[in-house]
């Protein structure tokens, strides 16, 4: 196996696409001999370890910032980003690491924010149902198949390629279920009388002129009941240099998901050549 940490194969306007590290692989027999891996029956896996941010370059797909964001009552305060599947071969890897102690509702939606009761995928974070060694009191030294603090997103979840949104909800503990479930307060129209209707209709007062100018309401971090978080978002796939078509491809090649520090490749080799 060789590395290469800069795409050789440039020529082709396919390499536009590759912005990581280059590794050419074969697989060969304990004799030495390459081994024909043509037509197999079941895909070939490949657990490659992810770049730390030290070692990932400037020019890499993914984006990270620190955030915060108020407590909800059930419906109110999600905090939207908006996130892109650029193809059906791309796998969107993101992680939301709220501060210790605190957990996070996370729902994602195509083209429109997702609400707790419409969207297509939705997770809470920290997940640890894949993780052992879990005590009642810390959740550290765990022993996870999966990152507790990253989900995978691909189309293949929503059936659409896109801009996608994701939104990211945080209630309090031992918050009332009241609380959570607020109801809206009817409006009144005027004076209650004996005989009063109803249902009234009120009169706006007409636009000043000119029309006031809209303010952009900025909130700002309370320690005592916001909770901090980081997000990052990264863009993964899986494409290969074909000798044949002298050019880089995706086909029968696909990322199928995340696991801490390794991102598994799945490649259905219908003829030898490079990822």
């Amino acid at each position: 196996m060789l590395a290469f940490k800069k795409n050789p194969f440039t020529w082709d306007k396919s390499a536009q696409t590759v912005r990581s590290s280059v590794l050419d692989f074969k697989l060969k027999a304990s004799g030495g001999d390459t081994l024909n891996i043509s037509g197999l029956p079941e895909p070939v896996e490949l657990f490659i370890p992810i770049a730390s941010k030290e070692q990932s370059s400037e020019n890499d797909n993914s984006s990270a910032e620190s955030l915060f964001m108020k407590p909800s009552n059930g419906t109110s305060n999600i905090r939207y980003h908006r996130f892109l599947v650029s193809s059906h071969d791309v796998l969107v890897t993101i992680q939301i690491k709220p501060e210790k102690g605190v957990t996070m509702d996370v729902f994602v939606n195509y083209k429109t924010k997702p609400t707790p009761h419409s969207n297509v995928f939705n997770t809470t974070i920290p997940n640890f149902s894949t993780c052992t060694n879990m005590t009642r009191t810390s959740s550290d030294n765990l022993n996870c198949s999966s990152d507790p603090y990253t989900f995978s997103f691909s189309s293949r979840i929503s059936g659409h390629t896109g801009t996608h949104f994701l939104g990211i909800r945080y209630i309090k503990k031992n918050t009332k279920a009241s609380d959570i479930d607020a109801r809206r307060k009817r409006r009144s129209c005027g004076p209650h009388h004996r005989r009063g209707k109803r249902s009234c209709v009120d009169v706006k007062d007409a636009p000043t002129t000119p029309p006031p100018t809209p303010m952009i309401i900025i909130p700002t971090y309370n320690s005592s009941t916001d909770a901090n978080y980081s997000l990052s978002i990264s863009v993964s796939g899986c494409l290969y240099w074909s000798e044949s078509k002298e050019k880089w491809t995706s086909e029968g090649c696909r990322v199928r998901r995340y696991l801490p520090n390794l991102l598994l490749l799945l490649r259905t080799l219908h003829n030898a050549g490079n990822l």
